[in-house]
C-alpha cells in the first residue's frame, strides 16, 4: 500500500518546502493511530527518530504540521490509486460512481414511494428490482479535467464509500435492459 522509502524521501524533499496545508486534509488522531506503524516507518524513512519526534512534536509546530500533511497526503494518495467504485446508499437514493480516468461514470437507482427503502433491496435477486415498476434507474456520465484523487477524495467527503463495483455494475446492466 505504501510507496518504498526512496519514493517517501524523494515525495518530501520535494513537498516539504512548499507545503502548507495536505492536499486533501490531515488524518485525523484515530487515523494516525490506527496507521502508526506505517507513520513510524514514514518518520525512519525521513531520519527521524523516536525521540526526535518527541523533539519536534514539543518545540517545532511548523515541522509537525508539515510532517504530518505529507504522511496524510502519502496515505490518500496511495488509497485512492486503486479505487475505482463509491457508492452512497440513502433511501429513496443509491448513487453508484465509476471514476475512470477522465470521465465518472453515474448510476442512479431511485424511488418516489415512501414504502421503499432501497437499502434493503436484494439486487441479486433480478425479481425483487424487475417486478418492481416503482423504481427508476438513470446513467450518465460527466468528464472532468484535473486530479482524479482529489475527486475521489470530494466524493468520500461527501458520504460515498469505496465500493467492489458490484452494484454499479449491476444497475449497469439493468438500465440497458430498459
Amino acid at each position: 500500500m505504501f510507496p518504498t522509502p526512496q519514493l517517501f524521501i524523494h515525495s518530501f524533499l520535494t513537498m516539504a518546502d512548499k507545503i502548507t496545508s495536505p492536499k486533501y486534509r490531515r488524518l485525523t488522531t484515530e487515523e494516525l493511530e490506527m496507521l502508526e506503524k506505517e507513520f513510524v516507518y514514514f518518520l525512519s524513512a525521513q531520519n527521524v527518530t523516536a525521540d526526535d519526534w518527541s523533539k519536534i512534536k514539543a518545540t517545532d509546530s511548523d515541522r509537525t504540521a508539515t510532517l504530518l500533511n505529507v504522511f496524510s497526503d502519502m496515505v490518500f494518495d496511495a488509497s485512492f490509486e486503486k479505487v475505482s467504485y463509491l457508492i452512497r446508499s440513502q433511501r429513496n437514493v443509491i448513487h453508484t460512481v465509476h471514476c475512470q480516468t477522465s470521465q465518472i461514470m453515474h448510476a442512479l437507482l431511485t424511488t418516489t414511494s415512501q414504502d421503499i427503502d432501497l437499502r434493503t433491496i436484494d439486487f441479486k435477486n433480478k425479481s425483487s428490482i424487475d417486478t418492481n415498476n416503482k423504481l427508476n434507474i438513470r446513467t450518465y456520465a460527466e468528464s472532468f479535467e484535473g486530479n482524479r484523487k482529489l475527486i475521489l477524495f470530494n466524493y468520500i467527503e461527501n458520504d460515498f464509500l469505496i465500493s467492489d463495483g458490484q452494484l454499479y455494475k449491476r444497475l449497469i446492466l439493468l438500465a440497458a435492459e430498459d
